[in-house]
């Protein structure tokens, strides 16, 4: 009996800790078609999978997190993730804004907060991966995240320009 007792404690605790370190990704909200959200959402999995995944995270597909509720304290609970990422995408004088933010279940507000900018999904999905490690980084306490140089006061950073279509004769 004793030893049945000690495997359900056992095996409780080790439900509890996969429970903890699982990381949701919601859907994003905001102006993208179907199409382009399915595809920087699951941009934003593989670099949290990329970036946690060494230190024992778990993130969640999808289709695990279809069910959650939009908001993401809600989701929060009901998942019973570590951690979450939310977003919300907006368009601003032609080019696409996604802020997305970490959520943690013991504080009241976002752990962090990144925009992802970019001039069509190419230069977006571009602006990922760096983004998202140094998000999850700095909000789970993985890494020093490295401060970024602040630019000269006037300086406009504009995107680098891809090729564009061909001018026609």
């Amino acid at each position: 009996m004793r030893n049945l007792i000690l495997g359900a404690c056992l095996l409780g605790a080790a439900a509890a800790v996969a429970e903890e370190k699982t990381v949701a990704v919601l859907p994003l909200s905001g102006v993208l078609d179907a199409a382009d959200s399915a595809t920087l959402e699951e941009d934003i999995r593989a670099a949290a999978r990329e970036t946690l995944g060494p230190h024992g995270f778990l993130v969640l597909d999808a289709s695990q997190t279809a069910g959650a509720p939009p908001d993401p304290r809600g989701a929060l609970e009901k998942l019973g993730a570590a951690a979450l990422l939310a977003g919300r995408a907006t368009r601003m004088e032609g080019a696409s804004v996604v802020g997305v933010s970490v959520y943690l279940p013991d504080s009241p507000a976002p752990a962090g907060t990144v925009r992802i900018v970019g001039i069509g999904m190419a230069q977006l999905r571009a602006d990922v991966p760096t983004k998202i490690q140094r998000l999850l980084n700095s909000a789970l306490k993985l890494a020093p995240s490295p401060a970024e140089p602040s630019p000269r006061p006037g300086t406009l950073r504009l995107p680098k320009p891809g090729p564009g279509p061909k001018p026609e004769p």
